[in-house]
């Protein structure tokens, strides 16, 4: 039996797209690939073979790395953003540890190099399709939820979220930890929801915790656990959210509000890859994957002391940055509509769309809560909504009126930190209809935090 036919029986026969400009690496392969029992389509132009990819998902792309008018890289790249469950295989003449690197980052599964033999061709092209498989599998058992929390980040054609979707289907197979930077409210839970379903972990656990959320001892129980009897009420042992996530990914929102001692914490867990819960002796191994989020500017903090430096460069492996809704404002209609569509599913009205001035009211707003401040605002819109239009009177009253800025006019007086901190707290509280949990989700901070400050503000 020869050696090419084993990896047709053990591995699931796929759709193959091959991509080289030597008419004779495309025969070799397409005989090769057709003995195996694959579909077989081959393009000397990688322009053709991308506007077909357009047309026809794949399960598999093989393409060669030098070719004229988009390179490999490129069109992975390109192939990988349109379907992030694609599985891609770079082939070059010019083997190199920095291009199978630039390769294998970029998100490509494997890296041959030329001559190969019909064997390695057979093994790669076999592994590969199993992973699609396994990907798929995953998607389908975790995708329900994913799908909805996902919405509103891919919504968008503006240059910075397709940025954003590009960054993200780079890294999600690298299994590397990520560092997610953007205000309150730009969907920081949402793309580290997206690495982790984009990434060969998403049939395992996912596991979120908010930093700023409990106190350093509650905060240790609830990441590290507890052996039985290690305090008073310790009636038995308890698993940590470390270990909870063992095989899948751990998301850990407002990294920068975790106190020092947690901090020491956590980094000897990431580099000794095992928990010491509280009250124990021995330890317990994790395979866990890190996506911290912070609202901060982390180095600020590292170079004032607050943050450990050592970390800082643990966890920021690769960092994303999101921008605010306000410099993607091209993007907006589309949200809009996106939650329009969303919430009159949930509701069961039939709201068709906007009037004119709520439109030009949706589009003029700055959005200082972002993404999720929208999301309410629309919410809102369609439970108010009587009519197949949404108009300017079911948004928010002071929609056009809230004028956000500490940059005042030559002659204006600048309003204090503290007064705009007010005004915007207040606005929040309109917007949700005075729901205090709601208010202390789009501002980014717990509750406890807000009823203190609307406390020293006066705000009922």
């Amino acid at each position: 039996m020869s050696a090419t036919s084993n990896p047709n029986q053990e591995h699931p026969p796929g759709r193959v797209m091959v991509v080289d400009d030597e008419a004779s690496a495309l025969k070799s392969l397409r005989r090769i690939l057709e003995k195996l029992g694959h579909r077989v389509s081959t393009y000397s132009d990688p322009v053709r073979a991308l506007e077909r990819l357009e047309q026809q998902p794949y399960d598999l792309l093989l393409t060669d790395l030098r070719m004229p008018h988009l390179d490999g890289m490129e069109l992975l790249d390109r192939a990988k953003f349109m379907y992030p469950g694609l599985q891609v295989v770079i082939i070059t003449g010019f083997a190199s540890l920095e291009g199978a690197v630039q390769a294998t980052k970029k998100g490509a599964y494997h890296f041959l190099a030329k001559p190969f033999t019909p064997e390695e061709v057979a093994r790669v092209v076999g592994e590969a399709l199993e992973q699609k498989q396994l990907h798929d599998q995953a998607h389908a058992q975790g995708s329900a939820q994913g799908a909805e929390t996902m919405g509103p980040l891919i919504v968008g054609n503006s240059a910075q979220m397709i940025r954003v979707a590009q960054v993200i289907a780079q890294i999600a197979p690298t299994d590397c930890n990520v560092l997610i930077i953007g205000q309150s409210g730009t969907g920081k839970e949402l793309a580290a929801r997206a690495i982790h379903a984009q990434s060969p972990r998403a049939g395992g656990a996912w596991v979120a915790f908010n930093c700023a959320a409990l106190s350093p001892e509650l905060m240790d129980n609830e990441l590290f656990g507890h052996e039985k009897d290690a305090f008073t009420g310790a009636s038995q042992t308890k698993a940590g959210l470390l270990e909870a996530a063992h095989g899948g990914t751990l998301f850990l929102d407002e990294i920068g509000e975790m106190p020092p001692a947690m901090q020491v914490k956590l980094l000897r867990a990431l580099q000794e890859r095992e928990v010491l819960r509280v009250g124990g002796t021995r330890p317990v191994p994790v395979d866990i994957r890190v996506v911290a989020a912070t609202s901060q500017d982390l180095r600020a903090e590292v170079n004032l002391g607050a943050f450990r430096q050592d970390l800082y460069f643990r966890l920021n492996v690769v960092t994303l940055e999101l921008p605010r809704l306000a410099e993607r404002t091209g993007d907006i209609p589309l949200l809009a509509h996106f939650f329009l569509d969303k919430f009159k599913a949930k509701t069961g009205k039939e709201v068709l769309g906007f009037t004119e001035e709520a439109m030009n009211l949706i589009t003029g707003y700055a959005y200082p809560g972002n993404v999720r401040e929208m999301m309410n605002i629309m919410e809102r819109a369609v439970a108010m909504c009587q009519g197949p239009l949404i108009q300017a009177r079911d948004l928010p009253p002071d929609l056009a009126q809230v004028e956000l800025t500490a940059f005042p006019q030559p002659g204006e007086r600048a309003p204090t930190l503290e007064e705009i901190e007010r005004q915007y707290i207040e606005h929040i509280l309109k917007l949700t209809g005075g729901r205090r949990i709601r208010t202390a989700a789009i501002l980014g901070i717990d509750r406890v935090s807000l009823w203190r400050k609307m406390k020293k503000f006066g705000l009922q």
